[in-house]
């Protein structure tokens, strides 16, 4: 469902499950490319609409109240609470009119949201160097290495809300300043890179080649989930040309089988990956969507050629549509 008709590159935000969000951009062939990097939408809510030349960024501010209702009673009490009061005080700075009270705002909560970051920074970074996933991947372990990543999860989450209010406040108030914006956009990169080494090293299993173990794994195992996790890695083959490609690599091998001629033989090894274990690479593939999306959507503010939604008639159209979809 669309805010807007245009054709034009856009970008927006997908509703997965009724319980997350994340950013997408559609591409003028109607392709939503970030999400077809990682997950099939079930809906997708633009987040500009064209005006002449002009991007106007659409006021989100309904994405974010839901998912603050999502978060706000996760994590430990003292990053909830700060996490919360960073929540009230956007809501209360939204209300303001005059337009040198709503900057000096605006810097408050620059202040707050960057305190939240650096310090899930720190949470997310030591949450990776305890739980190094290469020696908890034993299928008689992988209770404990579900709470580890489901934590990684809740911390990661709140950190891309954070960077959200963070983007929204700054937009609303001087949405030019993003040109020369690179503090948003080291945040964003910081946790791309963290989550994908997360993911590398689980779908790498120790140090297997991702692309010649997972890949083959999804390839024949997995086949509606192959295409996602290609564009993941950084490829663009389809299955059936990638089936094609490792086999054509392979040298056959003649089996020693006399009755039958001694017939040649293909063999494909790869690892298997059990149930368990792909439920943890898709809770942090989706992470890895989401997080490469809200950078679509920095680099896209960065270019320039956008202007701040700011009769918000946009957003009650949003809300509205997130209130349909629940």
């Amino acid at each position: 469902m669309k805010i807007n008709d245009s054709n034009s590159q856009r970008i927006g935000l997908s509703k997965m499950t009724g319980q997350t969000f994340f950013i997408g951009t559609r591409k003028a062939n109607g392709q939503i490319s970030s999400i077809s990097r990682g997950i099939d939408p079930m809906e997708f809510i633009e987040l500009f609409k064209e005006k002449g030349e002009v991007k106007v960024l659409v006021d989100y501010s309904p994405l974010i109240e839901q998912l603050h209702d999502l978060h706000k009673s996760y994590n430990e009490k003292e990053t909830r609470d700060e996490y919360n009061s960073m929540f009230n005080y956007w809501q209360e700075a939204k209300t303001y009119e005059d337009k040198q009270y709503r900057m000096y705002c605006s810097s408050v909560l620059t202040t707050k949201a960057s305190d939240l970051i650096n310090k899930l920074q720190q949470k997310l970074q030591k949450s990776q160097s305890d739980g190094d996933l290469t020696w908890k991947l034993n299928p008689y372990q992988m209770h404990g290495t579900h709470q580890m990543v489901d934590a990684f999860k809740i911390d990661a989450e709140m950190y891309m809300d954070a960077l959200l209010i963070y983007i929204h406040s700054k937009a609303s108030v001087e949405i030019n300043s993003f040109k020369k914006d690179t503090v948003l956009s080291a945040y964003g990169e910081f946790l791309q890179k963290l989550i994908h080494e997360m993911y590398v090293s689980i779908v790498g299993k120790g140090g297997n080649n991702h692309s010649e173990s997972f890949l083959k794994y999804l390839a024949f195992e997995s086949a509606s989930d192959f295409q996602q996790h290609m564009a993941l890695s950084g490829g663009g083959e389809s299955r059936s040309d990638f089936i094609l490609r490792i086999v054509q690599e392979k040298k056959p091998c003649e089996l020693n089988n006399c009755e039958k001629g001694y017939p040649m033989e293909v063999a494909i090894h790869y690892d298997n990956f059990w149930p368990n274990l792909m439920l943890i690479i898709e809770m942090l593939k989706e992470l890895l969507c989401k997080i490469q999306s809200i950078n679509d959507l920095l680099k896209l503010l960065r270019a320039g050629g956008v202007e701040w939604d700011a009769d918000g008639t946009s957003g009650d159209d949003l809300k509205a549509l997130l209130k349909l979809n629940q």
